[in-house]
């Protein structure tokens, strides 16, 4: 969406795009901001200034050629038939014979080309469409000197912000007198910048910001995007970073884009503190970005690799849950899955299936180093270690894996592997030989319960649970008791 929004291409608007730090001091960012600003500045004000004078030049060079195409077509001529004939033409001279004058023809042609070569080449070769009135500042006013003003502008900001600044201003005498005695007085004085404090760095950038688009066209005329604030994984200071940042918000005709993942969100509601309040006192809009259709899904695929069907691109959704970047990634394993150029949705589900399982159990193992009990910690492994891409063997894991009564270990991790294992089961029930065209397009909106069982599983694995539940009764399989 970043991307969508800040792209790299687009000349306008000044795009500028910084990750949140995980470990961070809102001053420190805030440099690393206005640095960035800086060096955007000098890149597009820099770029645009040497593709300007390219073109403005160019321009220049085919209208003096066709100005001198004309004057010299204009001489010959003139040395042909003589001054008299040019100033007072009569019919007679009007007749044929014209042969002598073909260098003029051929003059005249090449000053209509040159002129051709120049004015398409003004016209849409250089920014917003107006090289013409470019050229004319170019030839005719100080606007190079403009761009280079505030590449130099932008330079010293930059250097400002990376250096600590010395200045030492001095002076010193010396008399001498006349019997050999000397006297001499000195003196200097260093003074020392001292670096901008918090308040004083939000001042400077919010008056760049201002300075910045006082010279960039459009509306919005900068757009500054910060992602992944996901990575700061404590709430208080994620908090604490949008509250501290928000003080450069607000300035004419520039917008801030902030991404934040849905998990990280909810994972911080879930901790009881108001994040939202932080957001909405921050920014004008929440936006929340949907998972994507099957028929979204369809869409990006097929704009990725030609000739993939709906039926492979239902498998990719269903095992991402519709988040674009785990299709695109299901996209890729499935494509080293299928090694022919027939594969088979059997085969390609079995074998996504075994991959993703080697490395969950991994991971699940890992995370058994918090589990309390000892017992249920090496009952919970044995379980993992167990799975295989079948869906008998899947479905009777599924149920071991659920929570026991009286348990010490952690719930919620039983919950996430006993579904993750039934969402596995399932789709191998689901994605077979038997699954034919036909069927697959009366049915095909079922697979959303499928796929959203999938989204839940990271946040709220039970009510993922009770979603396959509800897919797999509407789908006519048996369904797994929790007791």
């Amino acid at each position: 969406m970043i991307d969508y929004y800040c792209p790299r291409w687009q000349e306008l608007p000044i795009t500028v795009v910084v990750s949140a730090p995980v470990q961070y001091d809102p001053r420190e960012f805030v440099l690393h901001l206005y640095a960035e600003l800086c060096r955007t500045m000098i890149d597009w004000f820099g770029d645009q200034r040497d593709v300007n004078r390219y073109w403005a030049r160019r321009c220049a060079r085919y209208l003096v050629l066709a100005a001198l195409g004309l004057l010299a077509a204009f001489l010959y001529t003139w040395a042909v038939v003589g001054p008299d004939v040019l100033s007072h033409p009569t019919r007679q001279h009007l007749t044929p014979p014209w042969l002598p004058l073909w260098p003029t023809g051929l003059l005249l042609i090449a000053s209509a080309g040159s002129l051709v070569l120049a004015l398409p080449g003004a016209v849409f070769r250089t920014r917003h469409n107006q090289a013409l009135s470019r050229l004319w500042r170019w030839l005719f006013t100080n606007q190079n000197t403009l761009d280079d003003d505030v590449v130099a502008i932008a330079r010293q900001h930059l250097t400002r912000i990376r250096f600590l600044q010395t200045r030492t201003t001095g002076w010193s005498g010396k008399l001498t007198m006349p019997v050999r005695a000397e006297f001499g007085v000195t003196g200097s004085t260093q003074r020392a910048e001292q670096p901008l404090t918090y308040p004083e760095v939000v001042h400077e950038l919010r008056e760049f910001l201002e300075w910045m688009v006082e010279r960039t066209a459009g509306d919005p005329a900068v757009i500054v995007a910060v992602d992944e604030l996901d990575k700061i994984d404590d709430p208080e200071r994620a908090q604490q970073f949008i509250n501290e940042i928000k003080g450069i918000f607000g300035v004419d005709r520039t917008q801030f884009l902030v991404s934040l993942s849905d998990d990280a969100l909810a994972s911080f509601e879930r901790r009881g503190l108001p994040i939202r309040d932080a957001f909405d006192s921050a920014f004008d809009e929440i936006v929340r970005i949907e998972p994507l259709s099957i028929e979204d899904t369809c869409t990006l695929l097929k704009s990725r690799v030609i000739g993939v069907s709906d039926l492979f691109c239902a498998l990719a959704h269903c095992m991402a849950g519709g988040l674009a970047r785990d299709i695109i990634r299901t996209a890729r394993s499935m494509r080293a899955v299928a090694d022919d150029d027939a594969p088979d949705v059997e085969r390609v589900c079995v074998g996504l299936v075994a991959a993703d399982l080697q490395r969950k159990v991994h991971a699940f193992q890992q995370a058994t180093s918090k589990l309390g009990g000892a017992i249920y910690a090496t009952n919970f492994i044995r379980t993992l270690r167990g799975l295989r891409a079948e869906p008998a063997t899947l479905l009777t894991a599924s149920s071991a894996l659920l929570p026991a009564g009286g348990s010490q270990d952690d719930p919620e991790l039983h919950w996430q592997a006993a579904t993750y294992v039934y969402h596995c089961a399932t789709l191998l029930e689901v994605f077979t030989g038997d699954l034919t065209t036909d069927r697959f397009t009366k049915r095909r909106a079922q697979l959303e319960t499928l796929a959203a069982a999938k989204q839940e599983l990271g946040t709220h694995p039970q009510l993922a649970w009770l979603l396959v539940d509800e897919f797999r009764e509407a789908w006519g399989l048996p369904t797994v008791p929790t007791e």
